[in-house]
């Protein structure tokens, strides 16, 4: 008897993806969340997309996983891509919450899982020369952040999520989208 098998590929759906020496910026692009939004690696800090820079648009969810190689952009080799070898920026695309395109980038550290207004100060007090810990506390004092992670914590996602405005992550995420206006 002969049988015949036929293997029929529906989807293709990685579960797994192994690299070496490589950084992967992951996260949303947020001012509401920011559709067809252009996120790329800035490694000279110009502002600009160069040929070995890797970029990508956001999907419909903001959502973005950017590749950058530790090997060209790691500079001093520390296994960890910093704010002095380059910075993530996001451009372009429109505002979900208000139909307006975004007309000034944002910027983060790689690591960072949000491109908002507040990783922009940030970012730029870094590179201004202010250390890290004093930019953060700044920023959590000005807009009266408590615990509240710039980095991680999306504050779009706890205003959609909270049941009414006096929950502590209600008055802190609008504290952090009213600073996006």
């Amino acid at each position: 008897m002969i049988f015949l098998n036929k293997i029929i590929n529906i989807a293709k759906i990685p579960i797994f993806e192994f690299g070496v020496g490589g950084s992967y910026g992951s996260g949303t692009a947020s001012n509401g969340y920011l559709l067809n939004s252009t996120i790329f690696f800035d490694s000279n800090f110009n502002g600009k997309i160069e040929s070995s820079e890797p970029y990508v648009i956001t999907s419909e969810d903001a959502h973005f996983n950017l590749k950058v190689d530790h090997k060209e952009f790691d500079l001093n080799r520390d296994n960890k891509i910093s704010l002095e070898e380059g910075r993530l920026m996001a451009f372009g695309g429109i505002d979900q919450n208000t139909n307006l395109s975004l007309n000034i980038p944002f910027l983060s550290p790689l690591e960072s899982k949000m491109l908002t207004p507040l990783t922009t100060i940030y970012t730029i007090g870094v590179q201004l020369g202010l250390s890290e810990t004093n930019t953060l506390q700044w920023i959590k004092d000005a807009f009266d952040l408590g615990n509240f992670d710039i980095f991680n914590d999306d504050p779009k996602l706890y205003l959609d999520n909270s049941r009414s405005f006096s929950d502590t992550h209600t008055t802190v995420s609008y504290t952090h989208l009213r600073a996006h206006e």
